[in-house]
């Protein structure tokens, strides 16, 4: 009976046969870091307030306080319904 030869873990070629796993290849994408990346990171390291600005104009305009449920069932109640063309005379 033949042998077969250990499957690669990552792919579905023979360990035996040489080629590059996926590994490999997101490792080495993971060691580049472009210029600009650097250099943000370098200017928010030497400027902590610029994060401090960040999460603060975040905290401003997108997370938003608890619903009061019952004040918001209070207002959906006291809504007067619009009239399908506003304009006319009734």
């Amino acid at each position: 009976m033949r042998q077969r030869s250990p499957r690669c873990v990552h792919c579905r070629y023979n360990a035996g046969i040489p080629h590059i796993s996926l590994l490999t290849i997101m490792f080495k994408q993971t060691q580049y870091v472009s210029e600009f990346t650097q250099f943000m990171q370098g200017y928010l390291h030497d400027h902590p307030d610029v994060a401090r600005g960040q999460v603060e104009g975040r905290a401003l305009l997108w997370d938003k306080a608890p619903i009061n449920l019952e004040e918001r069932q209070r207002n959906q109640a006291s809504r007067i319904a619009q009239k399908p063309y506003p304009y006319q005379a009734d």
